[in-house]
């Protein structure tokens, strides 16, 4: 076990946030001249590898669909450029973005990341427009962040996608995620009932 209570392995890191342990011992040996776009590019690459091969992270995500968000929301932030860029218009004067960076992940790593609702899909839940039909669903909350994620179970991947509603800016919903469904696979709020 790592010191923050996570597994790590002498082969190689078995979560994100492992990855980021070893980051934060050794950040010059990963991130070249303190660049934290290539700390961003290197998450994005391991979190995908995870998601295309099937792996369910149950941690939060450093993807868009999690940390981005939570960066939005929590600081309103706009995140446009991705969260790299964010961080360092954000560092204070004299402040390295790699340290900023690991406050922030401090934060962001205590968020418990629970599963709201989950649906397998039955043969009337179809797409409505030109996505993939996944097999499952699942509605996570990023708690106590009002944040809500929708997680994707197709056959050989899984995706995330970002929760949007009329108060996106400020919080997420339930409700939210809920009429997300509705629209794009036809799922209705009494489905997760039966």
């Amino acid at each position: 076990m790592s010191d923050e209570g996570h597994p790590s392995s002498a082969s190689g890191p078995e979560s994100t946030f492992d990855l980021l342990d070893r980051v934060r011992a050794r950040p010059h040996m990963f991130v070249r001249q303190g660049r934290l776009e290539e700390l961003e590019a290197m998450l994005w690459g391991f979190e995908y590898a995870l998601l295309t091969r099937g792996i369910v992270n149950p941690l939060p995500s450093m993807m868009q669909s999690g940390f981005s968000q939570w960066l939005r929301l929590k600081y309103r932030w706009s995140l446009s450029a991705g969260w790299a860029y964010a961080i360092q218009a954000h560092a204070a004067p004299g402040q390295s973005s790699i340290d900023l960076f690991f406050e922030l992940f401090a934060q962001y790593r205590e968020l418990s990341k629970t599963v709201e609702l989950e649906l397998t899909l039955s043969p009337h839940h179809q797409p409505s427009d030109e996505m993939d039909r996944p097999e499952k669903v699942q509605v996570l909350r990023y708690r106590p962040e009002p944040l809500h994620i929708i997680r994707l179970f197709y056959p050989h991947r899984i995706e995330e996608t970002c929760v949007s509603g009329p108060n996106a800016e400020e919080a997420t919903k339930l409700r939210d995620a809920i009429d997300w469904l509705t629209r794009r696979l036809g799922i209705q709020e009494q489905d997760f009932e039966d």
